[in-house]
């Protein structure tokens, strides 16, 4: 499915247009200047380079590959022990390698997306956004959200195509 098909993009912008209320960054960047509201980035991001690719990912799917590693360094452990032994040195190449991928996986810090623009949104999209680990500032009976991007249309933002998905809104 195309999300950004015209079709997709005119039913995203009237769901923006009904959950969307207002840019207001300059009145958020005021208040957080006056340390009047705060916010706790929800969504902490990994980034790791390793021997057969790039790890990106949350925090959960950090632990997954660290555990899916894990796994794969005990079954090499296990050939040790077994008539398929595809060599020594083959073995121990493979071994440093993941014992490499282990070891800049724990070394990796997480960092944190920054938000370019504030939105008030009403309550029932602030609820789907935190859903998505998107910013969201809940004060003085109002929700904004802290959307890491600028320059194009809300509508086109992955995370409200992956929401209005979800919602089976799109075709």
């Amino acid at each position: 499915m195309d999300a950004n098909n015209v079709i997709n993009q005119e039913i995203k912008r009237k769901f923006i247009d009904s959950n969307v209320l207002a840019c207001q960054t300059s009145l958020i960047n005021e208040l957080l200047s006056q340390e009047m509201v705060n916010f706790d980035p929800p969504a902490m991001y990994y980034c790791s380079s390793l021997n057969y690719g790039t790890f990106e990912g949350n925090y959960a799917e950090l632990q997954a590959k660290i555990e899916e590693l894990n796994e794969s360094m005990s079954e090499l452990e296990g050939l040790m022990n077994n008539d398929r032994d595809p060599g020594p040195e083959e073995l121990s190449r493979l071994m440093a390698e993941v014992q490499s991928d282990l070891d800049d996986l724990d070394q990796c810090e997480p960092t944190y997306g920054e938000p370019m623009e504030w939105w008030l949104v009403n309550s029932w999209l602030a609820d789907k956004l935190e859903h998505e680990d998107e910013i969201i500032i809940n004060e003085y009976n109002c929700h904004w959200w802290g959307r890491q991007t600028s320059g194009q249309a809300i509508y086109m933002d992955g995370v409200i195509s992956r929401i209005c998905q979800d919602l089976e809104m799109l075709c």
